[in-house]
């Protein structure tokens, strides 16, 4: 089954078309960033912001919790977490809004983790140093057969926590190679 069946795409909102605003009371929003889409992949929140704001009274693409985005610079789907909502969808993101038999959580696994899924993405990539991924590639992509919602639902949930545990363990292993290094210092001082 083609993705376009099962999902409503929503393109970001071209930068340089927006026309900032002077007027004190315009909404200012943080421009989400490749950053901030790892930062909700790994569901580890970041310790600084740095993203760069745009003030603005023009209608923009935002972000919500839980809204499902494609990065169209990396090929890869992600959750946005409660940290990254109400920010603006630059054009390299499409938001995705999943209808009602496919869960949200199943869409970032498959569309990260399926090798049939993965071939169909890469086999536009070949002799293209860097690619931008389409839309219409997106739209295009055939996702098979569809398990019943329960086990989307269950697949969706077991790997958003494997995700979790693995950012959580890398977390763990940094902390542990900076404590060895401030060791070595101590031994050396």
């Amino acid at each position: 089954m083609k993705l376009e069946k099962l999902t409503t795409f929503v393109s970001g909102s071209p930068e340089f078309r927006i026309k900032e605003s002077e007027d004190p009371s315009a909404p200012v929003y943080r421009i989400y960033d490749q950053n901030d889409f790892d930062s909700d992949f790994n569901q580890v929140e970041k310790s600084d912001n740095k993203s760069k704001t745009i003030k603005t009274e023009d209608q923009v693409v935002t972000t919500k919790k839980g809204d499902i985005i494609f990065s169209l610079l990396s090929g890869k789907a992600t959750r946005v977490s409660s940290c990254h909502k109400n920010y603006l969808i630059p054009r390299n993101f499409i938001k995705l809004i999943p209808k009602s038999n496919l869960d949200s959580n199943y869409l970032v696994y498959v569309l990260n983790q399926s090798p049939y899924i993965r071939k169909q993405l890469f086999k536009n990539l070949q002799g293209t140093a860097i690619h931008l991924y389409r839309i219409s590639e997106l739209k295009q992509l055939d996702i098979g057969i569809l398990p019943k919602i329960d086990k989307q639902i269950l697949v969706g949930k077991i790997y958003f926590q494997a995700i979790h545990l693995k950012a959580l363990k890398q977390k763990v292993a940094d902390f542990e190679y900076q404590a060895t290094l401030r060791t070595m210092e101590e031994i050396l001082s």
